[in-house]
């Protein structure tokens, strides 16, 4: 009999063990992926970013519309 109970705190023990571990390992690919998951993201709107400020950057430049008639009239000559 005693033997028995030994065993049984053994197992226990065990799988208690091996859950902890399991559950250490899910956590560390749980935490990476959402890290990759987030950098991956902000690198997607960025992009997004960057690509609606090149849209709107011939707006904002004034001297490419005063530059367009002089360069057609030198270009006449």
């Amino acid at each position: 009999m005693p033997q028995t109970v030994s065993y049984s705190k053994f197992y226990s023990k065990m799988v208690h063990f091996v859950n902890l571990l399991l559950g250490t390992i899910q956590g560390y690919l749980v935490f990476d992926f959402d890290l990759g998951f987030r950098s991956q993201m902000l690198r997607f709107l960025g992009s997004i970013a960057s690509a609606k400020k090149h849209a709107e950057m011939p707006k904002q430049i004034p001297q490419a519309k005063t530059l367009a008639p002089t360069v057609e009239k030198y270009s006449q000559i």
